[in-house]
C-alpha cells in the first residue's frame, strides 16, 4: 500500500507514459526534410527578436518580434509542417505536456530554491514597461486590476509568439534536417539546439542564471511538442501559466 502511494506521489505512471510516448515519437517516418540551407534561414530568422531585445526598445522589439511569428506562421505553411490545429486529442497532449512541464521546471526549480532573489535581480523587460507606464498614468490609476491586466496581456502574447518561433517553426526545422538521417538523433537535437536558442533569447530581459534554467523549460517543452505530434496549444497553456506566475512575482516585487 505504501508503495503505491509512493509510486502516485513521484507519478511513476505518468513518467513512463511520458517515456513510452516519446519513443514512439522518434521512430515515426517525418516528411518534408528540409537542407542545411534552409535550416539555416530559420535559425536566422530566431535570433532576430533576441536582437531586437537586446538592442531596442520593448515596444519597438515587442512588434518585430510579432512580424517574426507571422512569418514563422508563413513558413511553417510553406515547409508543410503540421497545421495548428483546434484539436486532436486533447487531453492526452495537455496530461503530456503536463509531464514534460514538471520535468523541464526542474532547473527553475532548483534556482528558485538556492536563489529566490534571482528571478526579480534581471527582470528588466517588464520592470521598465511598468515604469514607463507609471509615467503617463497617475500612481493612484495602477490600480492591482491594471497591472494584472498587462501581466495578462505580456504573458499571452509571449507564449504565443515564443511556441511558434521556438518551438514550431525551429524545432520542427531541426528535426527535419536532410543531412541527419537518424531520428532519434535528429530529436535530441532539435530538443537541444531548439531549448539552448529559447534560454539565449531570455538572457538580455532575465539573465544568465534565469536563461540557463530556461533552457530546461525548453527541454521540457520540446519533448511535449514531439510527443504531441507537434502541436502547440498545450505548450501555449503552459507557457502562459509559467509567464503569468513568473512575470507577477516581479510586477508585484
Amino acid at each position: 500500500m505504501k508503495t503505491s502511494y509512493l509510486k502516485k506521489f513521484i507519478g511513476v505512471d505518468r513518467w513512463s507514459i511520458l517515456y513510452r510516448s516519446y519513443r514512439r515519437s522518434t521512430k515515426d517516418v517525418i516528411d518534408n526534410s528540409i537542407s542545411t540551407n534552409i535550416l539555416l534561414v530559420v535559425i536566422m530568422l530566431t535570433f532576430i527578436p533576441i536582437l531586437s531585445a537586446a538592442y531596442l526598445n520593448p515596444y519597438l522589439a515587442t512588434i518585430i518580434f510579432g512580424i517574426i511569428c507571422v512569418v514563422s506562421i508563413l513558413l511553417r505553411n510553406k515547409l508543410k509542417y503540421p497545421a495548428i490545429s483546434l484539436y486532436k486529442n486533447i487531453k492526452f497532449d495537455l496530461a503530456i505536456t503536463h509531464t514534460a512541464f514538471a520535468f523541464g521546471c526542474i532547473p527553475a526549480a532548483l534556482l528558485l530554491l538556492l536563489s529566490p532573489e534571482t528571478i526579480t535581480q534581471h527582470s528588466d523587460l517588464i520592470s521598465h514597461s511598468l515604469h514607463v507606464n507609471r509615467e503617463f498614468v497617475p500612481s493612484t490609476a495602477m490600480s492591482f486590476l491594471k497591472i494584472s491586466a498587462y501581466v495578462i496581456f505580456i504573458s499571452g502574447w509571449t507564449a504565443i509568439l515564443e511556441e511558434v518561433v521556438y518551438r514550431g517553426l525551429l524545432l520542427s526545422a531541426l528535426r527535419r534536417w536532410e543531412p541527419l538521417k537518424n531520428s532519434s538523433y535528429r530529436d535530441v537535437l532539435a530538443i537541444l539546439v531548439s531549448a539552448l536558442i529559447f534560454g539565449f533569447a531570455h538572457f538580455h530581459s532575465w539573465g544568465l542564471y534565469a536563461s540557463i534554467a530556461l533552457v530546461g523549460l525548453g527541454i521540457g517543452f520540446g519533448i511535449a511538442y514531439i510527443c504531441s505530434k507537434e502541436e502547440l496549444l498545450p505548450l501555449i497553456i503552459y507557457h502562459f501559466l509559467f509567464d503569468l506566475i513568473s512575470l507577477s512575482i516581479v510586477a508585484l516585487n
